[in-house]
């Protein structure tokens, strides 16, 4: 495989101490099958391996991670990843929700960065997470039929057998907004020019 790095060796025994890798991970441009806003571009990121649901050309960048086995603790969420970033993920997880997440949060950025040239909710970059499959019972809801934003992070619930993984752009737009003083009169204003 294609590789560069530093390879720091013990000057003594020529024992090899550590690798440094120097190719660093580079975003690209994926093609999304979601479910709620049919295949759309999307950016992601390239390992050198695979592909993850992660960026940094928006602010200090937006990752999507996987809580279906993370519990409350969100340290232990892991990628989202694709062989080759055509992400049409449909699989008993629901992962091909995942796409929706990721695809409404660089929404939300895109659109306060072109209306009002701000980057990202706090104007200073604010890294955008998001963690789809949470089990919303374990953090003290009734059901998995939420999403929420706790001023740091989004956390998207997988809905139950009624209602499908809260994922949709809208619902990433309203939660991430929410954050902002001031957004919910903007959103009324908007809404009654529009109509």
């Amino acid at each position: 495989p294609h590789a560069r790095k530093y390879v720091y060796v013990d000057a003594v025994n020529g024992e090899i101490i550590k690798y440094e890798d120097r190719i660093l991970h580079t975003n690209a441009t994926g093609t999304a099958v979601t479910v709620y806003s049919g295949t759309q571009t999307i950016t992601t990121d390239f390992t050198g391996a695979t592909y993850r649901l992660r960026e940094t050309g928006r602010g200090l960048g937006i990752e999507t991670y996987d809580m279906r086995l993370a519990g409350t603790n969100y340290g232990s969420a892991v990628d989202f990843t694709d062989a080759d970033n055509t992400w049409n993920n449909v699989n008993a997880n629901k992962d091909q929700y995942a796409t929706d997440g990721h695809l409404g949060t660089e929404k939300t950025y895109d659109y306060y960065f072109n209306t009002f040239g701000r980057n990202s909710i706090n104007n200073s970059g604010l890294k955008l997470l998001s963690y789809v499959h949470a089990n919303l019972v374990a953090f003290g809801y009734g059901d998995n039929v939420n999403a929420f934003w706790d001023g740091t992070r989004m956390t998207y619930g997988d809905g139950d057998a009624t209602y499908t993984p809260l994922t949709s752009m809208d619902i990433a737009g309203h939660e991430i907004l929410m954050d902002l003083p001031n957004t919910r009169l903007i959103l009324i204003i908007q809404m009654s020019q529009a109509l």
